[in-house]
């Protein structure tokens, strides 16, 4: 059964699976910033008709140190080492927020540019413009991203197709009709 994991649940998947998460040296990594994708990644499903490099909305200080036994790494911004990865071919963590729209991302800065401690954004230039200035000033729309929700969701109706006839997918998940409830 395919597995998903979005920004806690990329962190919780590294952990469940033996990788490591540390808190960011680099600080939070908030607004709208720029993923690029490894070669891997370029080829990997849940990037497919998505380009090298896209923009996506990010809302986190945690960061993958280490990626579990066997894991491969799918994509990267020059603040995160692992914005993406896949474990198999059926378990895939990414750091960004595909669901998130531009309207999340101001309400998330107007709620957190206050209350982080200083130095969390170690880039921003403190002297120009109050934080939650600068950070919006990145916020963007991110179709792209959202299309690795899309991908995924259409790997699990792929998988639940080429399972038994005894399979169904209804809102992305597979059923396994007849199957003991013991």
């Amino acid at each position: 059964m395919p597995m998903y994991g979005v920004c806690f649940g990329h962190q919780h998947l590294v952990r469940t699976f033996g990788g490591r998460v540390e808190h960011s040296p680099a600080g939070w990594e908030l607004g709208t910033g720029g993923v690029t994708l490894t070669e891997e990644g370029r080829r990997d499903p849940l990037f497919a008709d998505v380009p090298a490099a896209f923009p996506a909305q990010q809302n986190h200080g945690e960061i993958v140190a280490e990626l579990p036994p066997g894991a491969r790494m799918l994509a990267h911004t020059p603040h995160t080492a692992c914005q993406a990865f896949v474990l198999g071919d059926a378990i895939w963590g990414i750091q960004f927020h595909p669901e998130f729209t531009p309207e999340v991302v101001y309400a998330l800065i107007g709620l957190l540019a206050d209350r982080l401690p200083a130095g969390s954004f170690p880039a921003w230039p403190a002297d120009e413009q109050p934080l939650r200035d600068w950070l919006s000033k990145s916020v963007q729309a991110t179709p792209t991203a959202r299309r690795c929700l899309d991908n995924f969701a259409a790997i699990v109706r792929e998988r639940g197709r080429a399972g038994s006839s005894d399979d169904r997918v209804d809102n992305g998940r597979l059923f396994r009709i007849g199957a003991s409830q013991a």
